[in-house]
């Protein structure tokens, strides 16, 4: 997730593009690597309380965020962006 956007072509080892623009912060404590099955879909709740860096999701904040995917042992690749813009 990151406050900015940006747009980096094929990372080293990626088929897709990082659409996210530094600073970046990556939503992963232990135990939170997911498997999407057949089906394709993860769900992830992430605790606001416990964000990297101790950053803050603070009213009127806008947030870019992008999911980070393994397809094979070698290649990974990444959702669409999404933006949400938080509230009180």
């Amino acid at each position: 997730m990151s406050l900015g956007q940006g747009l980096t072509p094929l990372p080293p080892g990626s088929q897709g593009n990082l659409c996210l623009g530094g600073p970046l912060y990556r939503l992963k404590r232990v135990g939170e690597t997911q498997f999407s099955g057949a089906q394709g879909q993860v769900t992830f709740q992430p605790d606001p309380g416990q964000l990297p860096g101790g950053i803050l999701w603070v009213a009127g904040s806008n947030w870019k965020f992008q999911y980070w995917t393994r397809d094979t042992p070698q290649l990974s690749n990444f959702s669409n962006l999404v933006s949400v813009t938080f509230c009180n």
